[in-house]
């Protein structure tokens, strides 16, 4: 099943797994230390046809802003063009 984003939508798949997916009680020693980032880099696989972004290149985008959609058992992860902060890259 293949997703095609519209609207100014990005169709992207997740770097790391999103904190918000699941939760559970887990009581943790003092000195380990959670990630509490805001953020997640995640990688660009189908953009909107107006999109000047290409697949396969990394973004950084709020983990607020993404959108977990689920049809027939497959799931989407959709972000918004104007949510991307930033685009990661090698140095030059």
């Amino acid at each position: 099943m293949i997703l095609i984003p519209l609207n100014r939508h990005l169709l992207v798949e997740l770097r790391t797994r999103c904190e918000d997916e699941e939760e559970s009680l887990v009581i943790l020693p003092e000195e380990v230390v959670m990630d509490t980032s805001h953020h997640t880099t995640v990688e660009l696989v189908r953009a909107h046809p107006d999109s000047t972004l290409t697949p396969g290149v990394s973004l950084v985008v709020p983990k607020h802003c993404l959108e977990k959609i689920t049809i027939k058992n497959n799931t989407f992860y959709l972000v918004l063009e104007n949510n991307v902060i930033a685009c990661v890259g090698q140095d030059e």
